[in-house]
């Protein structure tokens, strides 16, 4: 058994919406506790949505933002905070969250519409997936160390998008520093 009885797993929820009235459910026990830990499931898409995906990218986006603050919050109160952003799982993920909208508008043919396949059968996709039963090991283990990361990538997939990003958002950066400082008074 984990020596903080107030894990709190947010995956249930499908939206922003739904982790935060479970967050504000258990975030009084967790300070009369002095302990627990939350851990927030985002995904890759926080880091690099996908055409198509921008109201699921949105949601994730605001929950890392959320556990960003609240970390710093309750920290100190003996509360932990980590944000999970899985690569691909073999989950009815690709089925059930991609609807089809029968009204589509064919401006979007090049870009969204791509995106909004239904995946029928799995095994025929060429991408590597994560194994479930050691992911949930390495999130339990992860957490209940002194020093557990904010965010924690899972799968090769989920490393790559994230260097990816990291690297991208330093040039941009770097390319536009001058005018970003030249605003200063």
């Amino acid at each position: 058994m984990s020596k903080y009885p107030w894990i709190i797993d947010t995956r249930e929820h499908k939206n922003f919406f739904g982790a935060v009235r479970m967050i504000q459910t258990v975030l009084p026990h967790m300070r009369k506790a002095g302990i627990g830990a939350i851990i927030n499931y985002s995904s890759i898409a926080a880091l690099d949505t996908s055409a198509g995906s921008a109201f699921y990218g949105a949601a994730k986006c605001a929950l890392e933002g959320l556990s960003c603050g609240l970390r710093k919050e309750v920290e100190p109160l003996g509360i932990k905070v980590m944000v999970v952003e899985p690569g691909p799982f073999k989950t009815d993920f690709f089925d059930r969250s991609i609807d089809i909208n029968p009204n589509r508008i064919a401006a979007y043919d090049d870009t969204a519409n791509k995106r909004k396949v239904k995946i029928s059968d799995l095994s025929k996709v060429d991408i590597k997936w994560c194994d479930m039963g050691r992911a949930c090991k390495i999130i339990t283990d992860i957490i209940q160390r002194p020093d557990p990361p904010h965010h924690i990538l899972l799968g090769s997939m989920a490393v790559e998008i994230g260097e990816k990003f990291v690297k991208d958002r330093a040039e941009e950066i770097q390319k536009w520093k001058e005018a970003s400082e030249s605003l200063d008074a």
